[in-house]
């Protein structure tokens, strides 16, 4: 079900950072902001989400242990950063290799189809690797005024969250 629901993830569902995304001029610069802004869409206390461009690949903290709500978790979010990588750039292979931090479940099959790419398992961490030229891919729908102009607006909220933080602490 998770992989299923990451093909239907859009940019918008992200809200500002989706936004963001749409606007950045290269696949890498996008996923970057995704996760750089990630605060804004959903918080968890063990960690966020985070960009290597050196690799490159999207790489999600640790949500162990694994139970068959967690692997749900991991798999939409594996399947939605495929699905966004797609249709930011147009272009479908864009995924190197899947690396997923719990064991293997009896459902493999459907991730090599899904993802079109080798996917393993019992990982140190869960991780979507591209393949090395995709982070330089343009996004189509890129805007630098726009992109700049929500920075600023994603940085303001960010900004936000850290005061809610601090009164809360």
């Amino acid at each position: 079900l998770g992989l299923q629901m990451g093909r239907h993830c859009r940019m918008t569902d992200l809200g500002l950072p989706g936004l963001r995304g749409m606007t950045s001029s290269s696949l890498g610069e996008a996923f970057d902001s995704l996760t750089r802004f990630e605060p804004l869409t959903g918080r968890c206390y063990r960690g966020t989400s985070t960009y290597a461009s050196q690799l490159p690949a999207v790489i999600f903290y640790s949500i162990a242990p694994y139970n068959d709500y967690n692997r749900f978790v991991v798999d939409s979010l594996l399947g939605s950063w495929q699905s966004l990588a797609i249709a930011l750039t147009g272009q479908q292979d864009v995924v190197a290799e899947v690396h997923i931090e719990f064991e293997a479940p009896n459902y493999v099959k459907l991730y090599e189809e899904h993802f079109r790419a080798p996917v393993t398992f019992g990982r140190p961490e869960s991780r979507l690797v591209l393949t090395p030229d995709a982070a330089r891919l343009p996004v189509l729908k890129a805007n630098p005024l726009v992109h700049q102009q929500l920075l600023a607006m994603a940085q303001a909220r960010m900004k936000q969250l850290s005061v809610t933080d601090t009164f809360r602490g």
